[in-house]
């Protein structure tokens, strides 16, 4: 009968405190003065939200009966047509601390009690939106406060509305660890203690990220950052299989889908599908979504991206760009020498973007100039490029580089140049791309002077000596047959006279 008491008192408790009470509460960042949002609420007749006391709740505010006054130092509004979220305006240090809300639908139904932890900061940009940083090269610097973390401050980082979670995640504390507490962000964080600066690298996602400095228990600053990322550009060619990568960790199982050009992918109930429609895999157990293109062509053109279907979050951005491939010319060079390259340009039509690849022996693929059009530099993220050391007061490209002329060529610009060109047709984006086969002509090989002018010589001295024997034997043959015919003729002089002796003596 106790032990039944005891359990009666434990479930009663349990209902008082919030039987729905998260067990990680939200993590909600403000700035003194600034304002907080928690919650959205769908579907629901009445929400309510609690300041969570040792001695007790506190009321603050019941959005259906909004003349009910607040507890002095608050003003939170309820807002949406159906208490979709709470509002705290003019916020103060003090309150920083835990919150529990209800949502109610009736009367009598209880549905959720969610909890928020709120942290009010010195200073900082909690209330305003992220700050868009574009990543250009697979890192970037985050939390950079320009100032070093003294005795008893620390540096704490913020993961938001990722793949990994619809909350606040915490990622790094140094109070603790300079090693992330989470295992996906481990080996790519660094941390500058004097600086207050993070670099995160391997980036895959356009994560949002919150930075906060604390001094002892007080948050002093705090900021946000979200990171954009352009995306990959693939080149094929018509006819050609495509396979568009798309990878998500499959400890985190939420679904995922491609949304393409000519509408959305999700994973086939049949996994055997046809081989000549686009489809992507099944990666719930291989983390693996590849989107699958047989047999691409040119309506297959333009922005694919893989990404979560309940929230939305972009995992990969592809864009395609299916090129009408020309056939290659093979250039011979000497050391000195100048070669010019031209890439096909059909001038009835806008150019959108001019690239140059070079690849040299094993060395990988290379941009060495581009130009582009200013509309789609927003779309990919194209931008000014660099031109190698190597090539540097040695190349002159034309205008929006259609043309690129290599002069002072030296054996090491062998190798393969490549050539992509984009181009506007009425709606539709017009692709084409060739190359040029660099080949050096060395002094003392097979191609060089230098070898061909004794080879033409000897040549020219068989033909010379085929020339004299042919005649000699000519000659020779012509004198042959004159003593034979000479011998001939007296042999048959001799015979005629042989007749006539014999006709002599027959009278």
């Amino acid at each position: 009968m106790e032990r039944a008491e005891c359990m009666r008192a434990f479930l009663l408790l349990v209902f008082i405190t919030g039987a729905h009470l998260s067990p990680d509460p939200e993590i909600i960042f403000g700035t003194k003065g600034g304002r907080a949002e928690f919650g959205y609420f769908t579907e629901i007749d009445d929400c309510v939200l609690y300041r969570i006391h040792e001695d007790g709740d506190l009321l603050l505010v019941n959005c259906s009966q909004p003349d009910i006054p607040q507890p002095d130092g608050y003003n939170i509004t309820c807002s949406g047509k159906m208490f979709s979220s709470f509002i705290l305006n003019n916020l103060t240090l003090s309150q920083s601390g835990d919150y529990r809300a209800e949502e109610w639908r009736g009367t009598n139904s209880r549905i959720k009690t969610p909890m928020y932890r709120l942290i009010v900061c010195a200073e900082g940009d909690a209330d305003s939106d992220f700050v868009i940083t574009t990543v250009t090269d697979n890192s970037v610097v985050l939390c950079e406060f320009d100032s070093t973390l003294g005795n008893g401050s620390s540096l704490q980082l913020y993961a938001y509305n990722t793949p990994f979670t619809e909350n606040t995640l915490l990622v790094l504390d140094t109070n603790s660890s300079l090693e992330p507490l989470q295992e996906h962000f481990r080996g790519r964080l660094q941390v500058d203690l004097n600086n207050s600066a993070l670099t995160l690298s391997g980036i895959e996602f356009g994560d949002n990220f919150l930075c906060a400095v604390w001094r002892g228990a007080q948050c002093q600053s705090v900021r946000k950052q979200q990171l954009a990322s352009f995306p990959k550009c693939v080149s094929a060619h018509d006819a050609e299989n495509v396979t568009l990568p798309c990878t998500f960790s499959r400890d985190f199982p939420e679904q995922v889908h491609w949304s393409t050009p000519t509408g959305h992918v999700s994973i086939s109930i049949n996994q055997t599908p046809p081989q000549e429609v686009m489809y992507m895999l099944n990666g719930s157990q291989s983390g693996d979504y590849s989107l699958i293109i047989p047999s691409v062509s040119q309506r297959h053109t333009w922005e694919y991206v893989c990404e979560t279907t309940v929230r939305l979050i972009t995992i990969q951005r592809i864009v395609l760009w299916v090129c009408i491939k020309t056939s290659p010319v093979n250039v011979m060079f000497s050391h000195g020498e100048s070669v010019l390259m031209d890439a096909h340009v059909n001038d009835s039509l806008t150019l959108l973007l001019v690239q140059w690849y070079r690849q040299r022996g094993l060395h990988p693929l290379m941009l060495i100039t581009q130009s582009y059009d200013s509309v789609l530099s927003p779309i990919i993220g194209v931008s000014d490029v660099r031109m190698p050391e190597d090539l540097m007061g040695r190349v002159t490209v034309s205008s929006f580089s259609t043309s690129v002329n290599i002069s002072n060529l030296t054996a090491e610009d062998s190798g393969v140049y490549t050539w992509r060109v984009i181009m506007r047709h009425t709606r539709e984006a017009v692709c084409y791309e060739g190359s040029f086969r660099l080949v050096y002509r060395d002094p003392f090989g097979v191609h060089s002077l230098v070898y061909r002018a004794p080879v033409l010589g000897c040549v020219l001295l068989g033909l010379v000596a085929a020339v004299i024997w042919v005649k000699l034997r000519s000659r020779k043959g012509e004198q042959t047959s004159g003593h034979q015919s000479r011998e001939g003729q007296q042999s048959g002089d001799e015979d005629l006279y042989d007749d006539v002796e014999v006709a002599e003596d027959s009278v």
